[in-house]
């Protein structure tokens, strides 16, 4: 989004673009034209360690000023960053290396990929920007082309297995402003940071840096909700987890306090990703905070589909933003067209045929669109628990309930080839009422299947799923075949 941050550095050089708290202790703030300057600084180091144009730049870098520093200088030299979260497992640093082949790796200094050939940690990287810096040759060399490519994003897709997705100027651009057209953002508007950039780059920094607005990175080791409150957000997007703990913390406020205050003053406030309870949706409604709804993957930038103020219809994900199209195949599959969509996946051209079909992405969801053109979602087709009596069984109503007990961390459907499906769930504290809790709730969802797709037999386990064991993806969905063959035993031990 460097053409964009120009632009914007161009109009109102001094206005603040970055409050970050994030690391040192202490705020950092930075203007449009401190960050331009660092980024042409960082262009230069680039240049040294022998970046050239078209050459892959992988960070491995926590949420700060210095990741968004470390994306524009990549775009400076004609490269093309690519981004993993410092806390995502070894084999998926290791299988995203070995496919974009970086020409330099910029990793947290205590991050694995650090001690790799071509790796330079973030404290020397930056200890070694040139006190002066020519701004005005890196501008005048760079050179602006919607169709190259933007950034590579890890994804498993919709085909399984770590991919690279080619994400290209315009398909970011057009997420960007076909979000605008709905829900105007501003040099007003504020967004607190705190989901790894490496997910949520479009969402939480592009959107910002086309509307002008300014963005703040919290201190991951403070307490957020507290956070929220000094920085003020407006604009908040999330999975619905982060909702869930908002929630919870404004039921037992003592001070009885809005729910909007507890989440710092922000108005517009966005969920998706995983399974949203209706719940969820109805608590932020009554409390005068409307919460809305939006599907998209990383493969169409994020976003593709919104609830809006002025369009909701409940139990759905909302219509397609401007120049998207959705269809239905007859197998119920979601796919996408539109401007949004990525270019394909970085030298895999066989997961790219297979997801992009006459220019339709396949996404592996399941939905169904109405008359009026709103998307409901059933699941997605690599979730869908095939039983042992043929039946097909849909995990995702189940987990969005369970999901708005306060008590439950996490929880998966599991039960390929079984007779029945089986829940794994860790509850916090783990106690007999939140293990009573969730057998009550799970009995409510029991109600709405039919006598031989009821879940039975529940395996409570004794930790959360953990990204690092790769029971979860960075997005916090649960990767089924991993957390049934990591407790294999001890749903045998329930199911008999």
């Amino acid at each position: 989004m460097l053409h964009h941050f120009l632009r914007l550095c161009n109009d109102d050089p001094h206005s603040t673009f970055v409050d970050d708290y994030s690391r040192f202790g202490r705020i950092r703030s930075y203007t449009r034209e401190a960050v331009l300057e660092r980024a042409a600084a960082a262009a230069d180091v680039l240049t040294e360690l022998g970046v050239r144009a078209e050459d892959r730049v992988l960070l491995t870098v926590r949420n700060s000023v210095e990741w968004v520093v470390l994306d524009l200088a990549t775009q400076f030299v004609g490269a093309v960053p690519a981004a993993l979260a410092p806390q995502a497992s070894a084999v998926h640093k290791q299988t995203f290396r070995d496919i974009i082949e970086p020409a330099v790796i910029v990793a947290e200094d205590d991050c694995a990929l650090a001690v790799h050939p071509g790796a330079i940690t973030v404290t020397d990287f930056f200890g070694r920007l040139p006190q002066k810096t020519s701004v005005p040759d890196w501008v005048n060399r760079y050179r602006y082309d919607p169709d190259r490519t933007l950034y590579l994003a890890s994804t498993s897709g919709t085909t399984g297995g770590y991919k690279a997705c080619m994400i290209r100027y315009r398909n970011a651009l057009a997420a960007c402003t076909g979000f605008g057209v709905n829900v105007p953002l501003g040099p007003d508007d504020r967004n607190t940071i705190f989901l790894p950039l490496a997910q949520t780059r479009v969402n939480d920094l592009y959107f910002f840096i086309v509307c002008g607005g300014t963005i703040t990175f919290a201190n991951p080791y403070a307490d957020l909700f507290e956070q929220l409150v000094v920085h003020r957000p407006t604009f908040l997007a999330s999975p619905p987890k982060f909702f869930e703990l908002a929630m919870y913390r404004h039921a037992s406020d003592s001070r009885g306090r809005p729910l909007q205050e507890v989440l710092g003053g922000a108005d517009k406030l966005y969920t998706g990703t995983t399974p949203v309870s209706p719940d969820l949706l109805d608590y932020y409604r009554l409390m005068g905070a409307p919460l809305y709804e939006a599907y998209g993957m990383t493969e169409c930038c994020s976003y593709a589909t919104a609830n809006f103020p002025a369009d909701v219809r409940a139990e759905t994900v909302g219509k397609p933003h401007a120049g998207i199209k959705v269809r239905i195949t007859d197998e119920s599959e979601i796919e996408i067209a539109g401007p949004s969509v990525f270019a394909g996946y970085f030298g895999n051209p066989l997961a790219t045929a297979a997801t992009l079909v006459e220019d339709w992405l396949r996404t592996g969801d399941l939905g169904e669109v109405d008359t009026d053109g709103y998307l409901t979602l059933l699941g997605r087709t690599k979730d869908t628990i095939a039983l042992s009596t043929g039946k097909k069984f849909y995990p995702k109503a189940v987990e969005a309930a369970l999901s708005t007990l306060g008590s439950v961390v996490g929880a998966a459907v599991v039960g390929n080839g079984r007779e029945r499906p089986v829940l794994i769930v860790h509850v916090s504290p783990e106690t007999e009422s939140s293990r009573a809790a969730v057998r009550d709730e799970l009995d409510r969802c029991n109600a709405a299947y039919s006598f031989d797709e009821r879940i039975n037999d529940i395996a409570f386990v004794d930790r959360p799923f953990r990204i690092d064991e790769g029971e979860l993806t960075p997005t916090g969905k649960p990767i089924r075949h991993r957390i049934e063959t990591v407790y294999h035993d001890l749903i045998e031990r329930v199911s008999k």
